[in-house]
Formats: C-alpha cells, structure tokens, sequence
C-alpha cells in the first residue's frame, strides 16, 4: 500500500524550529542552540527572529504548555529597555502570562528610571539626557501601543 509511505510537508514552520520541537516532544528538554536566544549571539537578531520566539510560537499553536514555560524562561533573560516591548509584543501574542508579567515589571522599574535622569541631569549633558527622555517616551508609547490596540 502506498498509504505508509506519504510524505507529510509541513510549511509554515523552518526546518530548524521544527527539529527543535521534535527534540523537545521526545526528550523533553529543550535543544541546546547558540540561536536560541539573543543575548548569546555577538550581533543579536531581533528578539521575533530567536529559536525561542519561534518555539514560543510553535507551543501556543500547538499547545504545548511546558514548553511555552521554557521558551518564556529564556525570553526573560533577553529582557532589556531596547528589548522589554518587542518581547511583550510576543507574550501577548501567544498567552505566555509569566513572560508578560515580568515584562510588565520590567518596564516598571526600569522605563521611569527617575535615578537615572537625575544622574544625567548632574551632569550637565542636556544632550544625552534629552536623548533619553525620547528613548523613554517612544518605548512608553510602544507598550501603550501593543497593551491597548
């Protein structure tokens, strides 16, 4: 019969997210891949363009709950002011609460750094410091934009 030998293409995933999440339903790990996050590359990609955003993806279409808890696990690490809404953009996206949360209370304490204008201010550099009201605003605005539209 020909029915066991039909070729099952799948298309709308890369071939490297795929290993990856074949790795993961048989041993329940995660694979170990220098693309997995961001911060471990010398020139990091998007935060949308790592393994564990892809497989962020892939846990949610597929329901795979405990690997959206790992994939949300190596998202956190990557949180940073330039990274905090793109990631939270992903968390909303696929239902990963914990990585939303942290991401939430990451912008918190980091996006009102009131300290950090102080320390600039003292300075003097009017420069920098405007620079960094503007990078403050424009990442506000972002969260604003993905929490609300």
């Amino acid at each position: 019969m020909d029915e066991d030998n039909q070729e099952i293409v799948i298309t709308d995933m890369e071939p490297k997210v795929f290993k990856a999440l074949l790795h993961f339903m048989y041993r329940d790990t995660l694979i170990e891949d220098e693309e997995l996050s961001s911060s471990s590359l010398s020139s990091p990609p998007s935060v949308s363009d790592t393994l564990a955003a892809k497989l962020l993806a892939a846990s949610h279409k597929y329901e795979l709950p405990r690997l959206r808890l790992m994939c949300e696990s190596v998202l956190c690490k990557d949180i940073s002011v330039n990274s905090v809404a793109k990631i939270l953009a992903l968390a909303d996206c696929y239902g990963a609460v914990e990585l939303k949360s942290v991401c939430l209370k990451f912008a918190a304490e980091n996006l009102v750094a009131k300290d950090a204008l102080v320390a600039i201010n003292k300075t003097g550099d009017y420069v920098v410091w405007f620079s960094f009201v503007l990078h403050w605003v424009a990442t506000m605005l972002e969260l604003v934009w993905f929490l609300f539209l």
